[in-house]
């Protein structure tokens, strides 16, 4: 957010502005309409629910809601058919956000969302485009990033257009794979007996056109038929002595039919690794059944965020013990889920997310680090010393996320003057040191701020925008009634020297000409003025002002 937004907001409206974000009903409530989505009517409503409620009107609840629809689109739980559907009734508002927001690609999974990426580019919006650069799913994009793999013979098609069909269809096209897919008996044991192929030594292969990354390595015949439902060939191989071990079921839990699901108990075999399959393919009826039996574990919660699966998100906060709720805060900070946030944050847990603030920044969670702040009665910690970063909020800010130190500028708590414990610059060199000088300008109006602090090599901001060349910045500092134009550095150089030495006429002509730069002053070398030798116009600049010594480098 930038910073001209904060800039002169009460706080009430600030807090006010942000409890517009759609909270985490807003979100479960849109999910259960995605699931449940089976008619036009139904996705008229969920078009007008989206739009009710602005979720595309800040940058994270975009990616909220795209990555909801992603996340159950990925599971199986919504259509082909609905899915394009509803992005098409929602292109003019992804277009507009892919435009602003070029960098979305590298959030989305190219191995596992490609099928949902290929639903997005079919709207053959010019503002949905893929990058050039993609490392993952070259072959299956090869069209759109002008890679010639579609213009090749390959097992799995042998002409441009069998390519565009067949990766449209979003299925493995082996036979075998076929069968089982449509549980075709028929077909199935006719294909068994015409190749004499033995049930426990097949298995089917990778495909590159396959939708669904949890079937992308070698699948046995029978953990395929778990994962499609396939309960008449399921059966058919359990009778037949198919070889199975637990791993089956994972695909028992992902294919969610309850009879299959059954079989499986019957055989004595253990859920306990399923429980997080059950969570991302989103069989949230499955996860209460296996709660019976068997608890989350470390890794629960972090599958639900990266599936926004936000009933288990909810019932695991729910159900955490307030001494181990920070770690759930830490992961929801990690995967940027600012619903999540707010909700933690209604629950009470201000103080504990305000601990977090540093890892905010780390990862850049910009809009978190906002609310958070806005959020908070107290602020009287914002000046202390983190012990495990061994620095301010502002300087740790300034070092890893300026747009986190634009939005500090906004609280009048915060001092923006060096900490000597910390051995930091103070926060207005280093924006200096950066070229923000449309920041310094707004420090620069504090009267709390001091204009003329050093760095340790004795550097004041006129120092630093000289060396720059920022002619306007020089500009805008020299009209501070309080700088110093002839402060000297460590090495004796005054502001005079720093713009001879970075060959820029104009702030040397404006120093001596508007300023009174004094243009005999030595430094610790006993000259005044550094040139190299390829600056040597300026020599003729400064023998012109009389009284001035140059030393010339060879």
């Amino acid at each position: 957010m930038k910073f001209d937004y904060l800039l002169g907001r009460p706080k009430s409206l600030l807090v006010f502005l942000m409890s517009d974000y759609p909270s985490i009903q807003t979100f479960l409530e849109l999910q259960e309409k995605l699931i449940h989505l089976s008619s036009s009517e139904e996705l008229f409503d969920i078009v007008q629910f989206i739009n009710r409620e602005n979720i595309f009107q800040e940058f994270e609840s975009s990616i909220e809601l795209i990555f909801s629809i992603r996340s159950i689109f990925n599971a199986n739980l919504l259509s082909k058919d609905y899915l394009r559907e509803l992005l098409i009734q929602l292109t003019d508002q992804l277009a507009y956000f892919f435009k602003n927001n070029p960098g979305i690609w590298n959030l989305f999974d190219f191995k596992i969302d490609k099928y949902f990426i290929l639903q997005l580019l079919e709207l053959n919006n010019d503002f949905i485009k893929l990058p050039k650069t993609i490392k993952d799913g070259r072959k299956y994009f090869s069209p759109e990033i002008g890679f010639n793999f579609h213009n090749m013979k390959n097992k799995e098609f042998q002409t441009p257009d069998e390519f565009f069909v067949n990766r449209k269809n979003g299925e493995n096209l082996n036979e075998l794979s076929q069968a089982i897919r449509k549980d075709d008996m028929n077909l199935f044991t006719h294909l068994i007996s015409q190749t004499s192929l033995k049930i426990n030594a097949s298995s089917i292969p990778p495909a590159l056109f396959e939708r669904f990354s949890f079937i992308q390595t070698d699948v046995s015949l029978v953990e395929y038929a778990a994962f499609f439902s396939s309960i008449q060939i399921f059966k058919y191989l359990i009778l037949n002595d198919a070889q199975f071990n637990n791993e089956l079921t994972k695909y028992a839990i992902a294919g969610g039919n309850n009879e299959i699901i059954h079989i499986c108990e019957d055989k004595s075999l253990s859920f306990k690794k399923s429980i997080n399959i059950a969570i991302q393919q989103w069989k949230n009826e499955l996860v209460e059944y296996l709660l019976q039996e068997y608890s989350f574990n470390e890794e629960s919660f972090t599958i639900a965020l990266k599936s926004y699966n936000y009933q288990i998100v909810k019932k695991i906060i729910d159900e955490t013990d307030e001494s181990q709720i920070s770690n759930l805060i830490q992961k929801t900070i990690i995967h940027g889920h600012l619903s999540i946030l707010n909700y933690l944050i209604s629950l009470g847990f201000i103080n504990k997310i305000k601990d977090e603030l540093f890892l905010m920044i780390i990862n850049h969670k910009i809009k978190m680090f906002e609310e958070t702040l806005y959020t908070l009665e107290d602020l009287d910690f914002i000046n202390d010393i983190n012990p495990k970063y061994n620095m301010r909020l502002v300087d740790y800010s300034l070092n890893k996320d300026i747009r986190c130190f634009e939005i500090l500028c906004s609280f009048e708590q915060v001092d923006m003057n060096e900490k000597l414990e910390t051995q930091e610059d103070a926060p207005i060199l280093k924006i200096a040191k950066a070229g923000r000088f449309d920041l310094f300008e707004l420090l620069a109006s504090d009267e709390n701020i001091d204009i003329n602090l050093e760095n340790k090599f004795g550097e004041t901001v006129l120092h630093i925008a000289c060396q720059k060349g920022n002619i306007d910045a020089v500009k805008m500092i020299v009209s501070l009634d309080c700088i110093m134009i002839d402060r000297k550095t460590n090495d004796g150089k005054t502001p005079l020297h720093y713009a001879v030495e970075a060959n820029n006429i104009e702030i040397v002509k404006f120093l001596v000409n508007e300023c009174g730069a004094e243009k005999s002053y030595k430094d610790n070398k006993g000259v005044d003025v550094y040139i190299s030798t390829n600056s040597m116009r300026y020599c003729k600049t400064f023998l012109s002002y009389g009284n001035c010594s140059i030393f010339i480098s060879t």
